[in-house]
């Protein structure tokens, strides 16, 4: 028995030519979903950038208020009236 290699090679050619369709499409998935994830970490670096800004300004209203408050203890200590013993 004889085996036809002119359909033989029509069939793989057939089958590469699906497979590397498929490929391609499977590519191209993949490439947008590569683009779609650099902007999603793109986006994450700049709000942790951000998230680094806002700690720091809220360090330094920390401190601020601190400050604000040691006046306000020695205004206080300034101008209230001195204590006399009672007897």
């Amino acid at each position: 028995m004889k085996i036809n290699n002119k359909s033989k090679s029509e069939s793989i050619v057939a089958k590469t030519r699906k497979s590397l369709a498929r490929l391609d499409s499977r590519e191209k998935h993949l490439n947008e979903r590569i683009v779609k994830l650099q902007k999603r970490i793109d986006a994450v670096s700049k709000l942790g950038l951000r998230m680094q800004e806002l700690k720091e300004k809220a360090r330094e209203i920390a401190d601020l208020k601190k400050a604000r408050i040691a006046e306000i203890q020695q205004l206080i200590e300034a101008f209230a009236p001195a204590e006399t013993p009672q007897a």
